[in-house]
């Protein structure tokens, strides 16, 4: 099983105030795209007989030095990117941290990327042993919401604003006229921080 993208990037319809689980026709064919890169890839890498390949942007490790977190990521097509273009700013870009009992620290004093494939957080208190960062699950003011962030009737839910270059050679026009990027943004997932 292979994860072709997360959610949140797509957009979303406001059918009435309590439901906001449908894409709308352009969501659909950015997820569909989605999709058929990540089968082409799939079936490429079987044909070579590769292993099969991981086609998202995920944390692989959380290295704590003090105050400071290094971590790692899988990137399909380096360099990693912080990007609110179409994604919405998410508090700390989307990356949290969370002690042993999954209570929010709100400690994240900066991030940096400090390489086609790392991040580096620095904290302004001490990262407690059991510790883990939380990418893309949002803070209580993001409320319950889905999506990219940019549409008033839908609000915003987790997501991160990382992602890699893949949608630099990859992108298409919408029949709305709007060039849409096939990066890869970084999954809804965590890391225990070592």
């Amino acid at each position: 099983i292979r994860i072709s993208n997360p959610q949140y990037p797509n957009d979303f319809l406001n059918q009435d105030p309590s439901t906001t689980l449908h894409m709308t026709a352009q969501g659909h064919l950015l997820q569909g795209k989605y999709f058929a890169r990540c089968t082409r890839k799939l079936v490429e890498d079987r044909k070579a007989q590769r292993p099969l390949g991981n086609y998202t942007v995920e944390m692989l490790t959380a290295v704590r030095s003090g105050r400071r977190i290094t971590v790692t990521f899988n990137v399909p097509e380096p360099p990693l990117v912080f990007d609110t273009s179409w994604v919405a700013a998410a508090h700390n870009n989307g990356f949290e941290i969370y002690d042993i009992s999954g209570t929010r620290l709100d400690i994240v004093a900066s991030m940096k990327l400090a390489g086609p494939d790392t991040m580096i957080i620095f904290c302004n208190a001490d990262i407690p042993d059991g510790a883990q960062i939380r990418a893309g699950y949002g803070i209580p003011s993001d409320g319950h919401g889905i999506g990219r962030g940019y549409n008033p009737l839908v609000p915003p839910g987790g997501r991160t604003n990382l992602r890699d270059s893949a949608g630099n050679d990859d992108h298409y026009v919408g029949s709305d006229g709007v060039t849409r990027y096939l990066h890869n943004y970084c999954i809804i997932h965590y890391i225990s921080i070592q």
